[in-house]
This record gives C-alpha cells, sequence and structure tokens, in this order.
C-alpha cells in the first residue's frame, strides 16, 4: 500500500513538473488523432516549403518555345504583302491562340511557387505587376493593331498604303515599343523562376 501510494505521488509531481504548453500540444494531437477537435499541428506548419511538380522544366522549356514562336510570328506578319483576307484572318487567330497559350503555360510555372501555393494572390500581384500591366497593355494594342489591319484587309488596301491610313504607323510604332517590353518582362519571370529558390519556400515572405 505504501509502495503505491509512493508511486502515485511520483506521478503527480512529474505531471505537474512538465511545462504546460507541451502538455497541451500532446493533448491536442491526441484528442485529434482519437477524432476529437485539436489545434495539431501548429499554426506555423503552413509555413514549410512546397513541392515542385517533376514536369516543372519540361513546361518551362514550353514557355520558352511559345515566347519565340509569338516573336517569330510577329516579326513574319509584319512584313507579309498579301491581301488575303483569309490568310489574314487565320494567322490574327493563331497569334491569339499562341499568345493565351503562353500566358496560361506561365501561369502554370507560377503556380508552384510559395506564394500562389498559399494562395496568397495579392501579394503575387504586388509583385508581378509590372508583368501583369505589360500583358494587359500588350494584348489591347495587339488587338488593335491587327482589328485596325483587318478592317483595310476587307476594304482591299494594298500592303504600301496601309501605312498611310490615318493612326496606323502611330499604333504600330507604340506596339511595338510595348511588344519589346512585354517580350522582356517575361523572359525575366520565367528566368526568375529558375533562379530563385526562395520563391518555392517560406523566405519569399520576408522579402
Amino acid at each position: 500500500m505504501a509502495t503505491r501510494k509512493v508511486a502515485a505521488q511520483a506521478a503527480c509531481s512529474l505531471s505537474s513538473a512538465v511545462p504546460l504548453s507541451l502538455r497541451s500540444k500532446a493533448e491536442a494531437k491526441d484528442a485529434s488523432s482519437a477524432g476529437r477537435p485539436g489545434v495539431w499541428p501548429p499554426a506555423h506548419a503552413a509555413d514549410k516549403d512546397v513541392a515542385i511538380e517533376s514536369t516543372f522544366l519540361y513546361t518551362l522549356g514550353v514557355a520558352y518555345l511559345l515566347l519565340g514562336l509569338d516573336l517569330v510570328l510577329a516579326t513574319y506578319l509584319d512584313q507579309l504583302a498579301t491581301t488575303q483576307l483569309v490568310f489574314h484572318v487565320l494567322a490574327f487567330s493563331v497569334q491569339l491562340f499562341v499568345l493565351f497559350a503562353t500566358w496560361i503555360t506561365f501561369y502554370v510555372l507560377l503556380s508552384s511557387t510559395f506564394l500562389v501555393k498559399k494562395a496568397l494572390y495579392a501579394k503575387v500581384f504586388v509583385r508581378n505587376r509590372a508583368l501583369f500591366s505589360a500583358c494587359l497593355i500588350h494584348f489591347l494594342l495587339f488587338l488593335l493593331l491587327r482589328l485596325y489591319r483587318l478592317a483595310l484587309e476587307f476594304l482591299h488596301c494594298p500592303h504600301d498604303r496601309v501605312w498611310h491610313r490615318p493612326g496606323y504607323s502611330a499604333i504600330y510604332i507604340v506596339q511595338k515599343i510595348a511588344a519589346m517590353v512585354y517580350y522582356v518582362l517575361l523572359a525575366n519571370g520565367l528566368h526568375l523562376l529558375v533562379s530563385k529558390p526562395k520563391l518555392y519556400t517560406a523566405e519569399c515572405m520576408q522579402t
């Protein structure tokens, strides 16, 4: 009887010696494992690094390929002297497809980063606002220029007279400047996804 009493007192003193924070974590863990509400794991567990998909490098290669294809198409179609409206409509459709495919591929790559994985879209927008703004401006000017060109082709305007139409040359110059900025920022964005490992860790929250 005395032995049992001593053992009970020792167990009680040992329990009181354990810090309250450690006991609460252990109790919460036991409660969650038993199907009862608990607070385990702690809140900071959501700040762990994210895993990168195995297809990341392949997707990156596709993004660079689409970016190069977009640049080649834009350069080739600017020098196109044909007046066939069907061909211009087809070329315009292909350019739109390549442009949207490039953006979708870039977003797939961006979705592997820590901020997107944690649904911190406001921070993603703030840190990439220059690129997103360039994408929007490039897209609007691209639509304006191509639709203007299609309208002129529909009116059977000769290729050498296109440049003398009101505002066409000015729109062309502004669009090409915006396109140059867009290509540079997008290529830099793709490069940062490879050269900055901290984009995939919680360290990116500190910058």
